[in-house]
């Protein structure tokens, strides 16, 4: 697998900190939940600095990062040496069929194609294999609007409701098994660095997310078959 060739833009704050709501705990439980074998294969999809990736080595035999960013690739190759990183499209992965056991998504999704990314992610999980997703949702249809005019395409804008996410999941091909809210993760996250990340106004940001009532969530769903 190959490194790098450009950059795109992410709304990650700095790589020695907090990467996403919940951080390290949150990844940990979720984890936990799917009482994976040491034996398995565990895939970070938009892996960025490698901040999970050290979690996952600890627990899987073979694990491997995926991102655009050549830079947030290199600094992942020194956090963990042991991964195997390259620098592709989440709707075009490159791996063959059923090869993945588990497949990690935290605040990476809503900036995918989504479709497009979801069936990538069932293409390469094996028969069983366990998807865990977190990231942004909004709990009030009506204000989604609001936070699509915001400036730039960031997970802010691309934020959806529960009920689009799961007919998403559901329609890759896999099994909703557990959903929960940790808005709570969200509120304690330090947001400043996401305003500045994205170029966004925070009054503009805050009438929008109230509006939209902008949570965040965790998902595992397994693929059928």
């Amino acid at each position: 697998m190959s490194h790098c060739v450009y950059d795109h833009p992410v709304w990650v704050e700095d790589t020695a900190k907090q990467m996403h709501p919940g951080g390290n705990t949150l990844t940990h439980q979720a984890l936990a939940a799917c009482q994976f074998d040491r034996h398995d294969r565990a895939l970070d999809l938009g892996c960025g600095s490698g901040n999970s990736l050290k979690l996952l080595s600890e627990m899987f035999e073979l694990t491997c990062g995926v991102d655009l960013s050549r830079s947030l690739l290199c600094t992942a190759q020194l956090q963990e040496s042991n991964a195997y990183l390259s620098q592709a499209q989440a709707e075009v992965l490159p791996f063959k069929n059923a090869c993945m056991d588990a497949i990690l998504c935290e605040c990476t999704l809503s900036l995918f194609a989504v479709d497009e990314a979801l069936t990538e992610c069932a293409r390469v999980l094996r028969a069983s294999g366990m998807l865990i997703i977190s990231d942004l949702y909004i709990r009030n249809t009506a204000g989604q609007t609001a936070l699509q005019a915001l400036p730039g395409k960031t997970c802010l804008s691309r934020a959806m409701p529960q009920s689009q996410i799961e007919a998403q999941v559901q329609q890759a091909g896999m099994k909703i098994l557990h959903w929960s809210d940790y808005s709570q993760a969200l509120r304690s996250f330090p947001v400043c660095n996401l305003i500045s990340a994205t170029g966004v106004d925070p009054f503009d940001l805050q009438i929008a997310a109230a509006r939209a009532k902008l949570s965040y969530f965790l998902l595992i769903a397994q693929k059928e078959g």
